[in-house]
């Protein structure tokens, strides 16, 4: 199946429901759905949008180095396995389904999580948000605990930045890039590429 209209790609936009899907690189913008799976693909000034629901066996495929503008994918009740993607600004809702990413890298990331699993390495130039509701959200960020100003909010569900439980209202660390973890009931985990303590507590 062809990316639904011929032109040049810049950004992504797929909404995945109650299926299996694999986003893998390849040769071009391109997918190959179940046969039992509904799916339809178009494009629409430079967006690939994929709206895509069932089957256990869907490929979906992009350019190796596509440097994207801008990135938004939710799931509800899908199950989503994807390489590192780059782009200016990557978007991520989960409901009801789980997520398996590679490294995300980009300006602002913005990952929210309702019910359902999300694991995932974060490279964010500027900032990123991540909410969990009562799933379980586990994040690497690239780098390490000094690059980093982890602001927390949490209700019943807990919060751990680098192995430490994180009381309500935390504020880690005095690094440039701007980190807000936000966890309802679930269980959320930010760990980091190069493992140190945090070095700072205001």
């Amino acid at each position: 199946m062809d990316n639904g209209g011929m032109g040049r790609i810049s950004g992504l936009d797929f909404e995945l429901t109650d299926g299996t899907f694999e986003l893998r690189h390849g040769n071009g913008f391109y997918a190959e759905l179940d046969p039992s799976a509904d799916g339809t693909l178009y494009t629409r000034c430079g967006i690939w949008y994929i709206r895509a629901s069932g089957g256990s066996n869907n490929r979906i495929y992009i350019p190796r180095g596509l440097e994207a503008s801008g990135v938004r994918i939710k799931l509800c009740g899908a199950e989503l396995s994807m390489p590192g993607i780059n782009a200016v600004d990557i978007s991520l809702r989960i409901s009801g389904g789980r997520l398996y990413a590679g490294t995300l890298r980009a300006r602002c990331i913005n990952a929210e999580l309702g019910l359902g699993y999300a694991s995932m390495t974060a490279a964010p130039g500027v900032s990123a948000f991540f909410e969990c509701g009562a799933g379980s959200m586990k994040t690497i960020l690239a780098g390490s605990a000094a690059d980093y100003s982890i602001r927390c909010e949490h209700g019943v569900g807990t919060v751990t930045a680098g192995g430490r439980r994180l009381r309500r209202h935390d504020v880690l660390g005095s690094g440039e890039k701007e980190v807000f973890a936000r966890c309802g009931m679930g269980s959320m985990e930010l760990d980091f590429s190069e493992s140190k303590e945090l070095l700072h507590k205001i």
